[in-house]
């Protein structure tokens, strides 16, 4: 089966995790959480190699997006500047959302995919521990860990279908996204874990060179868009759907200051 993976396909799995998200009382509480269609192209990916049924495969790749849409709704209990309601409203929606995930793959009986996501969820955990608490040594590595909280779910989801080829790729576009998203929650005025971390353990090269947070920031935007542009080139053919969505956010991003 070839790599044929449409916008309707991306449409049709969106509307599933929509649906399955989707609480009467969360719902009126909380911001309704962002579908990342790029993360549905990648997981669609991986299960279109495969000779599983489609409702199957679609009931996978809604799994693993349930699973990072509860990790990225536990993440903004981070958040200083969250009023204690929001932050305990937040937490109870990322936990129906693991719910989710766990029910879903247990009425398919795929124990080793439940193994393989929990696993995924448990490093991620721990990534963000050492982030979060500032336990880091350097600045590579705080970069290094919140690259592995944004990739690890498709990572681990790739390696269970042994869809490998794309993994550069994947795990570069999703942390330049991450890099951007850090970047303008911080030129919004929010908190943005990333420019904690530049602040923390960049001060002495900022006092020797005298660079500000976002001439740094930009540099490693500008490193991992370099790098991301290059695995686009070192797979060959790629899905136009993809390639297309990689120009796209390469060139619509412009730093604004």
């Amino acid at each position: 089966m070839g790599l044929c993976v449409n916008e309707q396909k991306i449409d049709l799995i969106k509307a599933i995790v929509e649906r399955k998200l989707h609480h009467h009382f969360l719902s009126k509480q909380i911001e309704f959480p962002v579908i990342d269609e790029d993360r549905i192209l990648m997981l669609a990916m991986a299960v279109n190699e495969t000779e599983l049924p489609d409702t199957q495969a679609d009931q996978y790749v809604t799994s693993a997006m349930l699973v990072q849409v509860a990790l990225d709704t536990h993440e903004k209990v981070t958040n200083p500047l969250s009023s204690m309601k929001e932050r305990q409203l937040t937490v109870l929606a990322g936990d129906y959302f693991s719910g989710l995930y766990y029910r879903l793959l247990a009425d398919h009986e795929n124990l080793d995919l439940i193994r393989t996501l929990a696993k995924a969820v448990k490093f991620i955990n721990e990534y963000k521990v050492s982030l979060y608490q500032f336990e880091l040594d350097d600045i590579d590595t705080f970069m290094l860990y919140l690259k592995r909280v944004e990739t690890t779910i498709i990572e681990q989801f790739c390696n269970h279908f042994n869809f490998v080829h794309y993994h550069s790729l994947f795990t570069e576009l999703l942390f330049f996204k991450r890099l951007v998203s850090e970047w303008e929650k911080y030129m919004n005025g929010h908190f943005s874990i990333l420019f904690e971390g530049l602040k923390r353990y960049t001060a002495q090269d900022r006092m020797e060179n005298g660079q500000n947070l976002e001439s740094i920031c930009q540099m490693y935007i500008e490193k991992s868009k370099t790098v991301l542009l290059e695995a686009m080139r070192g797979v060959g053919t790629l899905p136009s759907i993809l390639q297309t969505r990689i120009v796209d956010l390469v060139n619509g991003h412009h730093f604004a200051t």
